[in-house]
């Protein structure tokens, strides 16, 4: 589900793309889709109306992953032991310049 909700890393801004896939597509235990689909289950809703949630609450989680990770924050190098997303390009955004300060949930 999520490689579709994702655009094509091919689509124009590439790198933006490209980035987007790296963070949401890599390793992970994929543990709060499955709480989703699990909920969805105990109430006896159809599974398949569960891919858009479940694929939003992990896109929101590698959302806060990739802010976690930047400069103006922990700074990590890595998670799940791959190189950040923000140590993907150079130079890395400082947080001023990241979406997260445009997002009213974070205003």
């Amino acid at each position: 589900v999520l490689g579709q909700v994702l655009p094509n890393p091919e689509t124009q801004p590439v790198r933006l793309h490209e980035a987007m896939r790296y963070a949401v597509m890599g390793a992970g235990k994929r543990v709060r889709p499955l709480l989703v689909y699990g909920a969805a289950g105990i109430k006896g809703a159809d599974l398949n109306f569960a891919d858009s949630a479940a694929a939003a609450v992990e896109l929101v989680h590698a959302y806060s992953l990739v802010h976690d990770d930047l400069p103006a924050m922990d700074d990590d190098d890595l998670r799940r032991g791959r190189p950040a997303t923000s140590n993907l390009t150079r130079p890395r955004p400082s947080l001023p310049e990241t979406p997260s300060r445009r997002t009213p949930s974070w205003c």
